[in-house]
C-alpha cells in the first residue's frame, strides 16, 4: 500500500514545470489568472460575504474601500473563501448561481452527533479516541462533484498555480475536495513558531479525517447493522460526501511564490527520491515547510497544490507572481511575446554569424594587403642596394 501511494505522488511531468518556473529564462511565461468583474457575484457595494455554510467574514474598516471599489478582497480577513472561491469558480470554472456546490464545514467529534455509542461502531469510536489531537474545528471548504476532466484541464490550463500528480486522478471519477487554505502559510511554515505547528497539526487532522471517512464508507454496507449505517449516513451529511465519490485534500497557499516552487522542487516533493532533510544551520528556517510537505507526501490522500495570489486590482487577466507585474490581455500574451524574443533571438544570432563572416573576409583582406606591402618594401630595399653598388 505504501508502494503504491509513492507512485501515486511521482510525477516526472510535474517536476519539470517545478524547473521550468525555477529556470530564470522561463519568467516572462509564467502567468495566473485574475478573477473578472463577476467573481463571485458580488456587488460592489458590499462589504462583507454569507458563505455557503451560512458564516460571514467581515471585511474590516481597512478593506472597506477595496471591496466598494472591486467587489472583494483576498486580503486577510476574506482570504479564506475568496481563495476557495477563486480555485472552485476560477480554475476550476465551476459556477453556479447558487453557489451550492461548496461548504464550509464545522466538526466536533464530542458532541455526539455524529457518534453514538454502539459496540459495534466501537472501533471507528476508538480510531477518533487514539488520534493525536482533538477533533473539533472546520474545514474551510468543501467543494462537490467535481469530475476528473475537470481538474485535468484546470491543471492544463493553469500549469503555474495548480500542482499535482495526475496519477492521482481516476478516469470517469466524481470527486469530492476538501479544501485547507491560510493566508500567508509559507511564510508561518518558514519559522518554527507555535503557528507553524498548529499548521502542521491542522494538516495532519484533516487527512485523518479523510481516510476515517474513506474507511467507514468502505467498510460498512446495507448488510452492516444500523448502528454502523447510521454512523455512515451521519458522516456523510457532516462532511457533504457522497460515498460513490472520491476524496482529494486541496491546500491553498498565497505569499512568496518562488520560494514556494523553490520547496516543492528542493525537497522532491513529486520526484521518484524523496530528499532526506539534512537540517543544514543555513536552511533550518524551512524545517518546518519540509515536514509539512512529508506529511502530504507520505499521507494515503490525494493532494493538489493551489497558488493563489492576493489581488488587489483587476485591470488585467494575468498576473505574473515572479516579475509581479500584472499582464495586460492584448491579444498579445506572455506565452506569444516569449515566442517573439526566441523569433529575435534567432535573428540576431544569423546577424552576427553574417557580421562574424564579413569580420573574416576582411581580416583576410588586411593580411593580404599586409603581404603585398610586406613584398613591396623587399623589392624596395634591392633596388636601393643595386643602386648602391653602382
Amino acid at each position: 500500500m505504501e508502494q503504491e501511494k509513492e507512485d501515486q505522488v511521482i510525477d516526472e511531468n510535474q517536476d519539470e514545470t517545478l524547473d521550468e518556473i525555477i529556470n530564470t529564462e522561463s519568467i516572462e511565461k509564467i502567468k495566473l489568472k485574475i478573477p473578472e468583474d463577476e467573481f463571485n457575484d458580488e456587488k460592489t457595494n458590499n462589504i462583507s460575504r454569507d458563505c455557503p455554510s451560512h458564516g460571514s467574514i467581515s471585511s474590516g474598516k481597512e478593506n472597506k474601500k477595496m471591496i466598494n471599489d472591486y467587489g472583494y478582497t483576498f486580503n486577510i480577513n476574506g482570504f479564506e473563501i475568496n481563495s476557495i472561491a477563486y480555485f472552485n469558480e476560477i480554475l476550476l470554472k465551476n459556477r453556479t448561481p447558487n453557489k451550492s456546490n461548496w461548504f464550509n464545514v464545522k466538526f466536533n467529534f464530542k458532541d455526539g452527533n455524529i457518534f453514538n455509542m454502539d459496540k459495534s461502531i466501537l472501533k471507528y469510536i476508538n480510531m477518533v479516541l487514539n488520534s493525536d489531537f482533538d477533533l473539533e474545528g472546520d474545514i474551510d471548504g468543501v467543494i462537490t462533484n467535481i469530475e476528473s476532466e475537470t481538474i485535468l484541464n484546470a491543471k492544463k490550463e493553469n500549469p503555474y498555480n495548480m500542482f499535482m500528480s495526475n496519477k492521482f486522478l481516476k478516469p470517469d471519477k466524481t470527486y469530492d475536495i476538501f479544501c485547507e487554505s491560510t493566508f500567508g502559510l509559507i511564510e508561518k511554515l518558514s519559522n518554527k513558531t507555535s503557528k507553524a505547528n498548529r499548521k502542521l497539526t491542522q494538516l495532519k487532522k484533516l487527512i485523518f479525517i479523510i481516510e476515517l471517512i474513506q474507511t467507514i464508507n468502505k467498510e460498512i454496507n446495507e448488510s452492516s447493522e444500523k448502528p454502523q449505517i447510521n454512523l455512515k449516513v451521519a458522516i456523510n451529511k457532516q462532511f457533504h460526501h457522497n460515498e460513490s465519490n472520491e476524496i482529494i485534500l486541496c491546500i491553498i497557499v498565497d505569499g512568496n511564490y518562488k520560494k514556494l516552487i523553490e520547496q516543492m522542487k528542493n525537497s522532491c516533493l513529486f520526484s521518484k527520491q524523496w530528499k532526506n532533510w539534512e537540517n543544514p544551520v543555513e536552511n533550518k528556517m524551512m524545517k518546518t515547510l519540509y515536514d509539512y510537505f512529508e506529511i502530504l507526501r507520505k499521507s494515503k490522500v490525494p493532494f493538489i497544490i493551489i497558488y493563489c495570489p492576493r489581488f488587489y486590482e483587476r485591470t488585467s487577466k494575468y498576473y505574473n507572481p515572479l516579475s509581479k507585474r500584472y499582464i495586460e490581455d492584448n491579444g498579445v500574451d506572455s506565452e506569444n511575446r516569449f515566442a517573439n524574443l526566441e523569433n529575435e533571438n534567432a535573428s540576431l544570432k544569423l546577424k552576427i554569424a553574417l557580421l562574424e563572416e564579413r569580420i573574416k573576409k576582411h581580416e583576410e583582406q588586411i593580411n593580404n594587403l599586409l603581404k603585398n606591402k610586406d613584398i613591396l618594401g623587399k623589392k624596395r630595399k634591392i633596388i636601393r642596394n643595386k643602386l648602391k653598388a653602382k
